[in-house]
């Protein structure tokens, strides 16, 4: 045949019986060959030549001449095996059977071949009719269906969770491994069976309604116990939806996993928020929780005494106080509390007081204590925000400022009242020694007295402002100075602990008077200088006189003064010390024992 092009066309005619015959199988979309007894081509249709790749297939040549064929499973086929030569040995017809047929150009065509013999009028084999239809397309659409089937197959089998086909009347038509596995049981033994004997009996008629539902169109989601192969409890969460079956009738396909963890997880999870919100519910204390947007979450009940109202879960923001002021009777806008602030900031407030105002307009003193709540990622999820009601505290402190007020009005009543004894057993003695010593104990006893004015006026009962107290000892030691003596005074402004303020005030009053008294000579005007600083992890108090100096070791032999301040700095920690300059300028240098200077 690869030697026949034109041939055909100038071979003998057919017979007449036939020719009508002929020029109707032109127009077929199967290709038609017929070949003589020897197997010789007589006859090829257009579309028989079309599929051999070829433009007309010479009469007179053999079938496949020059062409390679293979069957089904791509084995090549020797002239004896092929079709038509199979026929004209056997004389029996073979039908649809799966040819390749492998061009001159390579390509490749999978053919369905129908070989049907062919008989003369007395009966004896004249030769073979070979049909052809090219099923090459659907030979591959097959294929590509196959592999979509495997592929699809394979991610049913794969998959963790059951995937099932249950047929109308119940009946399991299909499930995957792992619902096999979650039951416990192979395939063969649930397989082909129904499929309501595994489900729990307190859940079976829920889901034989739920899955006359499905079938009937519904697509359902539901929740159900099953029974395992070894009786324990499951249970699973099912996504239904309908099918239809090839033979038209119709069942339920379903995903269904195990959320028996899930379920107890959930479980757990809920009672650990009871406990905790019962934990919180049990506090003295207003506790409220919000989302990441400040909305209110929760509250106690102590929260809704606190405010006077029933706070708003969902509507809320921020509060669940009506209004809230700061301790100077400023409002603070809800969109500005602390609570706010933490969530917007993402982080905590602490040391802010604020002031509650109930709708009753009852005012509740509080000290807020809003916390960010952040997941494991550290992502803000919300907030929790404590309210501590310090109006006992407040009370309390009051009943001690009294106190203290009362226990210090009654000290400096009694150091101004023995303070005028010395001064006024001053002015009467007549012994110099004796108005000496009465002299530096009357001025001792008032810078003490001093000392005490300062600690009164502060509001605080364990702390006193530095600099009014530097001013109020000094002004005292002034008064008893003669003539016109200045002290400048440079105090930073701060506080210190009310148990340093007496040796203190002692050391100050001994400098300033022994400024005066050896440092002006005893001059009736003049400059001491006084300063109070920061300096290091201490402080350093400094008095300058604009005398002639003295050294320190000498000095202090001699004056019991010198002596005091020695011994009162050693008692706050620190050291004494004397520079000459311009004059004497005597330094008492102490440690911070809880003093804070600005």
């Amino acid at each position: 045949m690869s030697e026949a092009l034109h041939a055909f066309a100038a071979a003998a005619p057919p017979p007449d019986l036939f020719k009508h015959g002929y020029a109707l199988l032109e127009h077929i979309p199967i290709g038609i060959l017929i070949c003589d007894r020897d197997g010789t081509v007589t006859y090829a249709n257009k579309r028989a030549v079309a599929l051999h790749g070829l433009t007309s297939i010479t009469a007179n040549s053999a079938l496949y001449d020059g062409l390679r064929v293979f069957d089904d499973k791509g084995r090549l086929l020797t002239a004896e095996n092929l079709p038509t030569a199979r026929v004209l040995h056997s004389g029996e017809a073979e039908p649809n059977r799966e040819i390749i047929l492998e061009r001159r150009d390579g390509q490749r065509l999978v053919l369905l071949a129908t070989t049907e013999p062919l008989f003369d009028d007395d009966g004896e084999l004249a030769g073979a009719m070979h049909c052809l239809e090219d099923i090459t397309a659907r030979k591959r659409a097959e294929a590509h269906d196959a592999q979509g089937t495997r592929t699809l197959q394979a991610i049913i089998e794969t998959t963790p969770e059951c995937i099932k086909v249950v047929a109308a009347d119940g009946t399991l038509l299909q499930m995957n491994a792992a619902g096999c596995e979650m039951l416990g049981v192979p395939a063969s033994a649930i397989v082909g069976h129904c499929v309501f004997d595994v489900i729990a009996p307190e859940h079976r008629d829920v889901w034989r309604d739920n899955h006359a539902r499905v079938c009937r169109g519904e697509r359902l989601t539901w929740q159900f116990d099953i029974l395992t192969g070894n009786g324990t409890h499951r249970h699973m969460e099912t996504h239904a939806a309908p099918l239809t079956l090839p033979d038209g009738s119709q069942a339920h396909l379903a995903v269904t996993r195990d959320v028996t963890e899930r379920r107890r997880q959930e479980f757990e999870l809920q009672q650990g928020r009871k406990q905790l919100q019962d934990l919180l519910e049990g506090l003295p204390a207003a506790v409220y929780t919000t989302d990441a947007e400040g909305t209110i979450t929760f509250f106690n009940q102590a929260a809704v005494a606190t405010a006077g109202r029933t706070p708003r879960v969902g509507e809320d923001k921020w509060c669940v106080s009506w209004k809230l002021f700061r301790p100077d009777g400023t409002a603070v806008p809800h969109e500005q509390c602390p609570m706010a602030v933490a969530l917007r900031d993402n982080r905590a407030v602490r040391g802010e007081e604020l002031v509650v105002e109930r709708p009753d307009g009852v005012r509740i003193p509080i000290i807020p204590y809003p916390t960010p709540i952040r997941d494991d990622s550290g992502r803000l999820v919300g907030a929790i925000n404590m309210l501590v009601d310090i109006s006992e505290r407040r009370q309390a402190e009051y009943r001690q400022r009294m106190l203290l007020d009362e226990l210090n009005h009654r000290v400096k009543n009694n150091l101004q009242m023995l303070h005028a004894l010395l001064r006024t057993a001053h002015r009467e003695t007549e012994d110099k020694e004796a108005r000496a010593v009465l002299e530096d104990a009357a001025h001792r006893v008032g810078a003490i007295a001093a000392s005490q004015r300062a600690l009164y006026g502060s509001e605080s009962a364990t702390c006193f402002n530095t600099r009014e107290f530097v001013h109020a000892v000094c002004q005292a030691a002034q008064q008893t100075f003669a003539g016109d003596v200045k002290i400048k005074i440079d105090a930073e402004c701060g506080e210190m602990s009310n148990e340093i303020s007496m040796p203190l005030a002692l050391i100050l009053n001994e400098l300033l008077t022994n400024a005066v008294k050896h440092g002006l000579k005893g001059r009736r005007h003049g400059t001491v200088r006084v300063e109070l600083a920061r300096q290091d992890n201490g402080y350093v108090l400094a008095v300058e006189d604009g005398g002639d100096g003295f050294e320190l070791a000498p000095s202090a032999r001699r004056s019991s003064g010198l002596g005091l301040i020695r011994g009162l700095a050693r008692q706050l920690g620190g050291h004494f010390a004397v520079e000459r300059g311009d004059g004497a300028r005597c330094i008492v240098s102490f440690p911070d024992q809880g003093a804070s200077l600005h």
